[in-house]
């Protein structure tokens, strides 16, 4: 059996500008 398991990761901490201070909080280990 090959389960993996589903993730969800939010765009801020993708990089995108979405905080309520226009900016990021972009993590490289979740983007790599």
């Amino acid at each position: 059996m090959n389960f993996k398991p589903r993730i969800g990761i939010s765009t801020c901490l993708l990089g995108e500008s979405v905080r309520y201070n226009g900016g990021h909080l972009k993590d490289a280990f979740l983007t790599n």
